[in-house]
């Protein structure tokens, strides 16, 4: 059985909708910082604050955007800078007082830095060295100053000591809330990991006590016709052999998917290309006309992609045999760069195209559902059933 690799350490993966709708709420915040440091650059461009704090000021508002937008997607370097640029703006907060320079985001960054390292990070060192530096940086908080008609008054003795306290306790709540909300996760993931290898196994078996029982019946029947062939019979030898090749390669890959279901791996005998050109041939052996200039290397280091492309080319060449027959022509092309495979099969009839079987479809939707977990994309234009069109383009490296 497959095992769960650990989660990144300082990288979470958001995916789906969830992973959507955080990314849209990290956007938010650094639209919402944006707007700060246009306030302030108004304030600095109004000259209602003398000397440079007002300038320095802007200038860190800025810095906190892209801060505020990977707070999740670079935890550590987000929460350095965040840490950093809180620092700053506390130093320049002291130094232009007794000048009121406004809204500080230090009631926002400190928890955001506790949430993040604590809910992201899989040990405690992290979030335990984050939170003591913001623990410690609670003792020159904004909270612990007034404003006063005429100045600025910090708060002593007991006073301060509760607004300390009270800020300490927001920021516990804040650790405790993120790591168990990991915990649930880490649970959570488990649980489908788990229901995954179960289904695995289970499909695993259907093939096994059935499709490949079938075929090796097929095969050995197909054999046996093959020594009982004669010379005299020529043709039917050469369909039996035929019969006997492809059954035993259809047997292969039954094997090679059941181990796929089993440990999680792509079987490496049916993705490279060298089994692509074997079945371009096959197809050619079958009755139809194809063009492939095939490229000579693999088209990815990946056994995920090289199989999606073998999926790909199978099943557009199966449709052509089977919707529009024997002598079509195919032109299966197929381009590789660093970044994406582009695979483009364009058939064309030879005679009036046979009336259609009902079938499924499944074939296709399940070649469509492999591009698109690649983050590709599948066009199939079959507008003219004799011309048929399709275009698959997906990254040569898997998520």
């Amino acid at each position: 059985m497959g095992t769960t690799p650990a989660p990144s350490t300082h990288r979470p993966e958001l995916t789906g909708i969830t992973g959507n709708r955080l990314r849209r709420l990290d956007l938010v915040f650094a639209a919402l910082a944006a707007m700060l440091a246009v306030f302030h650059l108004l304030v600095a461009l109004s000259g209602t604050m003398p000397g440079p704090a007002a300038l320095i000021e802007v200038v860190l508002a800025v810095l906190f955007v892209p801060a505020f937008a990977v707070w999740r997607s670079r935890v550590v370097p987000a929460a350095i800078a965040l840490t950093v640029l809180t620092v700053a703006w506390t130093v320049n907060w002291f130094t232009a007082l007794p000048t009121n320079l406004g809204i500080s985001p230090f009631l926002v960054a400190v928890p955001m830095v506790v949430y993040s390292t604590a809910r992201y990070c899989s040990d405690l060192l992290v979030p335990g060295v984050f939170t003591t530096i913001q623990a410690v940086w609670c003792f020159f908080s904004p909270l612990l100053w007034w404003w006063t008609p005429d100045h600025f008054e910090r708060a002593t003795g007991v006073q301060a000591a509760s607004w300390v306290a009270l800020q300490w306790l927001v920021l516990g709540l804040v650790f405790v809330s993120a790591r168990s909300a990991r915990s649930a996760e880490r649970h959570l993931v488990a649980e489908q990991e788990a229901a995954r290898e179960r289904e695995r196994a289970g499909v695993a078996r259907e093939i096994h006590d059935v499709l490949a029982h079938s075929l090796t019946l097929i095969n050995m029947q197909a054999g046996a016709g093959v020594m009982l062939g004669g010379g005299a019979t020529d043709r039917r030898a050469e369909i039996l052999s035929t019969i006997q090749k492809v059954s035993s390669e259809a047997l292969e890959e039954v094997r090679g998917i059941v181990g796929t279901l089993r440990d999680d791996s792509p079987p490496t005998s049916v993705t490279g290309m060298a089994g692509i050109r074997d079945m371009v041939g096959e197809f050619r052996s079958a009755g139809l006309t194809i063009e492939a200039p095939l490229p000579e290397g693999e088209v990815s280091d990946s056994q995920v992609v090289r199989l999606t492309l073998r999926r790909v080319v199978q099943e557009a060449l199966t449709n052509v045999l089977r919707h529009q027959g024997q002598g079509s022509t195919v032109t299966l092309t197929v381009e590789v760069t660093d970044v994406v495979c582009v695979v483009v099969v364009d058939s064309r009839a030879g005679g009036p195209v046979p009336r259609r079987t009902r079938h499924s479809g499944a074939g296709l939707t399940g070649v469509r559902e492999r591009v698109e977990h690649l983050g590709g994309t599948l066009d199939v234009d079959v507008s003219d059933p004799a011309h048929v069109h399709l275009a698959a383009s997906f990254p040569v490296v898997a998520p």
